[in-house]
């Protein structure tokens, strides 16, 4: 105790020279942390607004996966408008005959007639489409402009009023147009 406060041992100079080693140190590792948190802050920014984009573009895949789904819901009500009401029913049944479990054999001929019966109905329903679908086939053909081909000599040019005929083609010039807008 009868040190004052003037007077500092080696020991103390030894102490305070290791205290500024460690604080030289811990002032280094604070400065590398600051830097770490400094480039992690610009990073989070910069997350920022690509996560806001992308959350805008999940939105619009969502906004076109739902427009899809309105379109896909208004084909299929399209397509069952178009299938006659007798096919729907025996489809319906079939359905709910192919979800029964079948007990007894007796039970399994009847359900093989009904199929073979739905069958023979499908066939009878598609050769049906199939002969309308000739016979407009045919009538299309009837109605059709001749093709007049012509093989032009490699000196002579064809003058363009040879290439109009009584009916117009879809390649030959037309006296009007179609439409007012186009005069």
């Amino acid at each position: 105790m009868g040190r004052t406060s003037k007077s500092i041992d080696d020991a103390d100079w030894q102490d305070v020279l290791s205290m500024k080693e460690e604080f030289g140190i811990l002032q280094q590792d604070s400065t590398f942390l600051c830097t770490d948190v400094s480039k992690l802050q610009q990073e989070v920014s910069s997350i920022g607004p690509k996560q806001t984009e992308i959350c805008e573009q999940v939105g619009g895949v969502q906004q076109a996966v739902l427009q899809l789904g309105k379109q896909m819901a208004a084909m299929n009500l399209v397509l069952k408008s178009l299938v006659p009401k007798s096919v729907n029913r025996n489809e319906d049944e079939a359905e709910t005959s192919a979800s029964q479990v079948v007990k007894s054999p007796t039970l399994a001929r009847a359900e093989l007639q009904n199929l073979e019966h739905r069958n023979a109905n499908l066939r009878k329903h598609l050769e049906a489409e199939r002969e309308l679908n000739r016979q407009f086939e045919e009538a299309q053909l009837q109605n059709l402009p001749p093709v007049r081909v012509q093989k032009p000599s490699t000196t002579e040019r064809i003058p363009m009023q040879d290439l109009t005929a009584e009916r117009n083609t879809p390649v030959a010039h037309q006296a009007k147009p179609h439409t007012p807008a186009f005069q």
